[in-house]
């Protein structure tokens, strides 16, 4: 206590203060969880790869939702560009939830909807107009075929 001063609350304040100090002067040093791979695994690539084995082998519930959206975040890059590149945005928000799995609460808030029931709506009506569009269902058909291509 007297390392940082006389009374119990000149100490306390030093105290703080050199914590501070001393934690100010570490703002380089990265958090490691920017590196924790997907929500489970932090470490290196054969501890990643010994899990994502080790999860594929499962067959719990848990497991395979996990896998799966595993399986999304691999694939996003190669879907992020084609989503850019679509001008409908009723085709956006179907491929951002069919290709990327994304939750349609998420697709909401990113659009200002109010909730994912909005989002929900846009899905219903466009593979109803698809049913009864030859052109709507052609593009679906060919965005699907591309989607199980990527997955096999």
């Amino acid at each position: 206590m007297r390392y940082y001063g006389a009374t119990r609350r000149a100490a306390r304040s030093g105290y703080r203060q050199d914590i501070e100090e001393s934690l100010a002067s570490r703002q380089d040093v990265p958090s490691p969880w920017s590196k924790l791979r997907g929500g489970l695994v932090l470490g290196g690539e054969s501890l990643w790869k010994r899990a994502r084995k080790i999860l594929e082998q499962k067959g719990g519930d848990e497991e395979i939702r996990w896998k799966r959206l595993q399986d999304h975040v691999d694939r996003a890059p190669q879907w992020q560009k084609r989503i850019e590149a679509e001008p409908d945005d009723r085709w956006k928000i179907w491929l951002r939830v069919r290709a990327l799995g994304q939750r349609k609460i998420e697709i909401a808030r990113d659009l200002g909807y109010r909730d994912g029931g909005s989002v929900l709506q846009v899905l219903k009506r466009l593979e109803s107009k698809a049913q009864k569009d030859k052109t709507w269902l052609e593009k679906m058909r060919k965005y699907e075929s591309l989607l199980s291509s990527v997955e096999s």
